[in-house]
């Protein structure tokens, strides 16, 4: 692995804790889109540097998506929990970023920060491995 490729797969990690404090303030100032926008970056930068680790990557979300659930959600090598929490994650931001009217529910919010703490986790286990 390249020095450049392992610098931008550890940027991405602390991208994910950066949006993961991003979102937990956001919840504390109840603040649901934006936090629900934050939980889902926090996970696809842990998702981007997992796949980078694989020499995977996409210009888009969509394919960043099923890249993870070809390569990790789908394979076992992913616990089915938290590959169920990256496609809630990423549905719930595109609706709250681009739907009209769409309330995002504060109960599940709240609900999916320790699975996107856990997400996160293990990507960057995996990650680590392959460091």
């Amino acid at each position: 692995m390249t020095d450049e490729r392992e610098s931008l797969i550890r940027f991405r990690l602390e991208c994910a804790h950066e949006a993961m404090l991003d979102a937990e303030s956001l919840i504390d100032a109840g603040r649901w889109r934006g936090a629900a926008n934050r939980l889902y970056y926090a996970a696809f930068y842990a998702v981007v540097a997992l796949l980078l680790t694989d020499e995977l990557h996409s210009r888009k979300h969509s394919g960043v998506r099923a890249l993870f659930m070809r390569h990790y959600g789908n394979s076992g090598r992913f616990e089915p929990e938290l590959a169920r929490i990256y496609k809630w994650l990423y549905d719930t931001r595109m609706n709250s970023d681009y739907s009209d009217m769409y309330d995002v529910e504060p109960d599940e919010i709240r609900s999916a920060v320790e699975p996107t703490r856990a997400l996160i986790a293990r990507a960057e286990a995996l990650t680590e491995e392959k460091l």
